[in-house]
């Protein structure tokens, strides 16, 4: 039973993102900027080096230090949050209670199904709620839904690229080849570690999310072969951000 109690979301949280938002701000580690409009999640540092190198900007103070304003696109602002829903859902709390109502996320993913190769690019239309960052936002349920994949849709109709599920899963280490054949046998495209997690958020807060991936690593074999940082994953990820920064 996941999580332990089952109808805690009838519940108001003892500690709310407003409260905390606002603690922070009574510190001083709140930029005085106005907040923008949408912020791209991202989850490689070598990524986040190619855009600093290639995106004039600066980063913002206090404990949005890790968030990068665009000069070019004031509206847009990215941050390299690393890997895991936990922490993704916790920076996307103190964003919302600052005012922020878009986020796409950007990111590299696993392939499950074997029609999938590295470098390809997913546009995630459901994630299944195997994290448990999730469960402890929406009432039980195999699925969490972007909040807004149609206008990620849009933009993306100019690129070759797949539509489907993505099995969210926040135990690197524990993909099993059970799980695997059993989510191949569903026709499941991805496995990665936040989508559905950030879903959950975006639907209780009322906000726009959406995600989509590059294929980062094959689960499809007898072996599981890494292909993070190659040619074409960078190149997946670098036309992501082309594709999703506003009038791109």
């Amino acid at each position: 039973m996941y999580p332990q109690k089952p109808d805690k979301h009838a519940y108001q949280a003892f500690i709310s993102p407003e409260k905390a938002f606002l603690f922070q701000k009574r510190l001083g580690r709140v930029p005085t900027v106005e907040p923008p409009k949408r912020i791209i999640l991202c989850y490689q540092g070598s990524f986040m080096d190619r855009i600093q190198e290639n995106y004039e900007g600066n980063f913002l103070t206090g404990t949005f230090r890790t968030l990068y304003s665009l000069r070019r696109f004031p509206d847009t602002a990215i941050i390299n949050i690393g890997p895991g829903a936990p922490r993704a859902v916790y920076k996307t709390e103190f964003f919302i209670a600052w005012g922020v109502k878009e986020f796409i996320s950007i990111g590299t993913a696993g392939a499950i199904s074997k029609e999938l190769k590295q470098g390809d690019l997913i546009l995630c239309d459901r994630a299944i709620r195997d994290e448990g960052t999730s469960h402890h936002y929406l009432p039980p349920g195999k699925y969490a839904y972007p909040t807004d994949a149609g206008a990620l849709a849009k933009k993306m109709a100019s690129i070759p690229h797949r539509v489907g599920t993505s099995w969210t899963l926040d135990a690197f280490f524990r993909h099993t080849k059970e799980e695997i054949a059993h989510y191949q046998n569903e026709g499941v495209l991805t496995v990665e570690m936040e989508a559905s997690a950030l879903f959950a958020v975006a639907a209780t807060r009322n906000v726009s999310m959406s995600a989509a991936f590059v294929i980062s690593d094959l689960l499809t074999g007898d072996e599981w072969e890494p292909h993070f940082h190659s040619g074409p994953v960078e190149d997946g990820l670098d036309q992501l951000l082309q594709i999703v920064l506003p009038n791109s």
